[in-house]
């Protein structure tokens, strides 16, 4: 079996995500069980063209049966950015993820260095992280700082993959697990490089519409406040929610005026913000066990919030939906309608799509996990935002 390993090195823009517009893919190394030489092609770390180092890099692949990597995807997502996607038939190690199925699941989202030191390789060197540390993007880091860390790198994924299969030389039902979640890997890149297309606009909409109820909300909730406070309270803060369920104390600050005089006599209004505090009554005892760190308040998730019994009359049990009513609403429209939004602009998104991550390696049981943003488990408010990316088709 042919063996090819691959890495890149990439500008930092969100840390380098292959989907951030404004990144850039600088050099693309690989390592080749045939010549058992490292070899790093520059792409678009300088001014020079890169068309012949790509169709290089395709012949390369098509060339060889096993491509491996750690994190794979990463640089399967920046192969065909810049249309090598020939990887598409070919079988898939992920060092990482072998990593990850060897440990049961123990060793999540470990980081090359924390894995290298588990299977007894030598570790990666530092220098050009010590540039990014300092702002120097990957373009302006000297050649030979840039090429000698790169071509180490991909070094090390070989003998990673080397201690890893020799580890598993009498293992076969794991050696083929990992290769089929390989294949699962491969599934996943799809799903991520199309994305999600989400219909900011409707969703904009719909938060203005959900922001308006909020404020509604709000208010009834502050008619549980005694008269004569001097300020509302936020539903989504615990500390609020924490010292008007079961009394405490609720903390502001208002500004005052007052006389300054000068040295010299002359007198001026200034202002100043006051500090004011005023107790609670509250309306029952906390949960047991639910105290927080900072010594006073205490839990107010939905969780505690659904196991408040102590709450018989009408009175209570209305004001504990509100504040459920509000939070669900508030995080609707701040983590969904408005935050997706935001995130595209944040990632520098510019097709419009959500590219979240799937994970493999994250969970102790195995499953897939979503981040940045987190795609499951959407509510159906959300769910209609996401829309098709075809005309004429819903």
């Amino acid at each position: 079996m042919k063996v090819l390993v691959i890495d890149v090195e990439t500008t930092t823009k969100n840390k380098g995500h292959p989907f951030t517009e404004e990144n850039k893919l600088c050099t693309v190394q690989l390592y080749s069980s045939v010549t058992k030489q490292p070899e790093i092609f520059r792409i678009e770390y300088d001014d020079q063209p890169y068309g012949g180092a790509c169709s290089r890099i395709a012949e390369l692949i098509q060339g060889h049966d096993l491509l491996v990597g750690f994190n794979i995807k990463f640089d399967l997502h920046w192969l065909r950015r810049y249309g090598i996607s020939c990887f598409q038939e070919k079988e898939i190690w992920d060092c990482q993820l072998a990593d990850y199925i060897c440990s049961r699941q123990e060793h999540r989202v470990s980081s090359l260095d924390e894995v290298c030191d588990f299977w007894g390789i030598e570790g990666k060197t530092h220098e050009v992280e010590r540039y990014w540390d300092h702002g120097v993007d990957t373009p302006d880091i000297p050649w030979e700082v840039l090429s000698s860390y790169a071509l180490n790198d991909v070094v090390i994924t070989w003998n990673l993959f080397c201690a890893q299969c020799e580890a598993l030389a009498e293992k076969n039902n794991m050696y083929n697990l990992i290769l089929i979640d390989g294949q699962d890997l491969l599934a996943l890149e799809e799903i991520e490089w199309n994305g999600l297309k989400w219909n900011r606009e409707g969703a904009e909409v719909h938060a203005q519409s959900i922001q308006s109820e909020l404020s509604s909300l709000a208010d009834n909730i502050n008619r549980y406040l005694p008269e004569g406070i001097g300020r509302d309270l936020s539903p989504t803060s615990n500390d609020d929610i924490s010292a008007l369920l079961y009394g405490g104390i609720l903390e502001w600050e208002e500004q005052e005026d007052y006389l300054f005089t000068y040295k010299d006599g002359r007198t001026k209004i200034k202002s100043r913000r006051i500090p004011k505090a005023t107790t609670l009554p509250g309306f029952c005892k906390p949960l047991a066990r639910t105290e927080v760190k900072k010594g006073g308040y205490y839990q107010v998730g939905e969780d505690v919030l659904l196991n408040l019994k102590e709450f018989y009359d009408k009175r209570g049990r209305e004001l504990i939906k509100l504040i459920l009513e509000y939070r669900e609403k508030s995080k609707l429209v701040g983590t969904y309608l408005l935050g997706l939004s935001s995130k595209i602009d944040e990632m520098g998104w510019r097709d419009s799509m959500l590219h979240g991550n799937l994970n493999q390696t994250v969970t102790r049981t195995g499953r897939l996990s979503s981040s940045n943003p987190n795609q499951q488990n959407m509510a159906g408010d959300v769910k209609e935002f996401i829309v098709t990316r075809y005309a004429n088709q819903s």
